[in-house]
């Protein structure tokens, strides 16, 4: 007669899928017990996802189960798996687990794609497999620990189908037999662009194989790469022309974008946290300020606790930088770890896929003058609370702005885009005209603002029309538009904010002036539509 126990060492050798097909049809006795058993489910997840312990409640939205129930939970992380194309994976023996949080982002992250840009999708790479390669990162990096936090990147999608006649060396890597992975246009980057000016670009996440190379040739090249603090950096993506390069240190995680000629690199990512204790909470202790809504630009800055306001239940936070003080939760106060996670890349892919799940970036035009040519995820947000939106008699104006550290000022890139809502009854007019600006920028609220007054908007003087703006020589002088003519969607141009009197920290509003009709034949009086302030800011996650 053969036990429980008997019977769950013979189905931990089973395939996870056989003994669901046994728990399925075996509705009673020992297989059904067995097959149904907590024991061997948390076995499952434990050789396939390396889930064990309170990770094992843990489900792939990050939430974790009120009661425990590990084969929901292993049914949930095998859909995720299988959303990234790893099926095959989770129903073989495997030499190692698969990277369970990897997984779960990827998974979040196609998902999106899948609906939102699948052109995007499409330039997805398998998996990295260490036996067609000729570099592995711990060949690369020998005198280092690889953080498996970092290799996981790779782990379910081998970078994106690489972009050629980029004439960039070093960007070689092998491709898998019948790979169907799409090359992708200069626009299709996985982690999105910006464009200001000349300034335009979609950054790309490199084949491991060609992030390796091209790292090598790096510092061949650029003699502050082998510098020992940079000699553990990894470019692990870029834009097709060389203006921005992503780096992950191998050992840590930290995330860094840096400048083409420029031996800086400037983080992206904030460093690990923990919660602050209540033994730890006392006058004087340095906090790092996290998870505010209300004042999101405050996150990742730094400051001193105060007194403790018992009735309010908050406490005093004397900011380091400048004079402000604030009345925060506890909950929104932490201490940076003393130790690295080593999960930064990982924390900033995360954000970045559930930026794109909130709506806070969208695939549209990167380039405004080439609506057709240069679709991809703009990095502009177009939703939440860095976004400023008001109307004024029947024009809305949108605007956010974007922290461009790739490039030589470190500015701020601004998106402004104006479109007309209601009805021609209700605005009083069917079109009207942009004729002037005025841009106020502050650097902290008690201060004056710089006043910067001017024609129109980067050369453009757009005439806004239900549905859309007009294009032709008087709201196009320059041609920047080519045929011109009716243009769908909102009007939109991207410029970059001066210096800021008070560092990189301040705000940006006016208003713009338009004229019903248009400037040669008016309709009726002047308006001015209010630009509602917008907040410049180094946020903690950069991209």
């Amino acid at each position: 007669m053969v036990d429980d126990h008997q019977l769950l060492q013979a189905f931990i050798f089973l395939e996870p899928k056989s003994a669901l097909r046994v728990r399925e049809t075996s509705k009673t006795g020992s297989f059904a017990r067995v097959a149904g058993g907590r024991e061997l489910w948390l076995a499952a997840l434990a050789r396939v996802f390396g889930l064990s312990g309170r990770e094992a409640s843990r489900l792939p939205g990050g939430e974790r189960q009120e009661e425990e129930d590990p084969v929901r939970a292993y049914q949930q992380w095998h859909a995720a798996a299988r959303d990234v194309g790893l099926q095959a994976a989770t129903s073989s023996p495997l030499p190692a687990p698969l990277p369970a949080r990897w997984v779960a982002a990827w998974s979040r992250l196609q998902r999106w794609l899948s609906k939102e840009a699948p052109e995007i999708e499409a330039t997805l790479r398998p998996p990295f497999q260490a036996e067609h390669s000729n570099l592995s990162l711990a060949e690369a990096f020998p005198n280092c620990t690889v953080h498996p936090l970092v290799a996981g990147l790779w782990s379910v999608h081998d970078g994106q189908a690489q972009l050629s006649g980029t004439g960039i060396p070093g960007m070689t890597s092998y491709t898998p037999p019948g790979d169907q992975t799409q090359e992708p246009d200069r626009w299709q980057g996985l982690f999105g662009g910006v464009s200001v000016y000349d300034h335009a670009l979609s950054v790309m996440l490199l084949p491991l194989e060609a992030a390796l190379g091209f790292t090598a040739f790096l510092r061949e090249r650029v003699g502050h790469l082998n510098r020992e603090e940079h000699t553990t950096k990894l470019a692990f993506a870029m834009d097709a022309v060389g203006n921005k390069f992503v780096f992950v240190d191998v050992v840590d995680g930290t995330v860094y974008v840096s400048r083409r000629g420029f031996p800086d690199f400037t983080p992206m990512v904030p460093r690990s946290g923990v919660a602050l204790t209540d033994d730890e909470a006392k006058e004087g202790t340095t906090v790092r300020l996290v998870g505010l809504s209300a004042r999101y630009d405050l996150n990742g800055c730094y400051g001193n606790l105060g007194a403790f306001d018992e009735a309010k239940g908050r406490w005093q936070v004397h900011m380091k930088k400048g004079s402000e003080t604030h009345l925060l939760k506890q909950e929104n106060l932490c201490q940076d770890a003393v130790d690295s996670s080593g999960d930064g890349l990982l924390r900033w892919f995360e954000e970045y896929a559930r930026r794109l799940e909130a709506g806070v970036y969208e695939r549209r035009p990167i380039v405004n003058e080439q609506p057709e040519q240069t679709v991809g995820i703009c990095l502009f947000p177009a939703n939440g609370p860095e976004v400023s939106r008001c109307v004024t008699q029947g024009v809305e104006v949108i605007a956010s702005c974007v922290y461009t550290a790739e490039v030589p000022q470190r500015c701020f890139a601004y998106s402004i885009a104006f479109r007309l809502v209601g009805t021609a009854a209700e605005r009083g007019y069917e079109t009207c005209q942009l004729t002037t600006r005025t841009w106020r920028i502050k650097g902290s609220e008690d201060e004056e603002p710089d006043v910067i007054n001017g024609e129109g908007v980067i050369g453009f003087f757009p005439i806004l029309a239900d549905g859309g703006w007009i294009c032709n020589r008087l709201s196009d002088p320059h041609g920047q538009y080519g045929d011109g003519g009716f243009q769908e969607g909102m009007f939109r141009y991207q410029s970059c904010s001066g210096q800021i009197s008070g560092g990189m920290r301040g705000s940006f509003g006016g208003s713009l002036r338009f004229v019903p009709g248009n400037r040669k034949k008016p309709t009726g009086k002047p308006f001015d539509a209010e630009l509602k302030p917008f907040k410049l800011y180094i946020p903690e996650f950069i991209f």
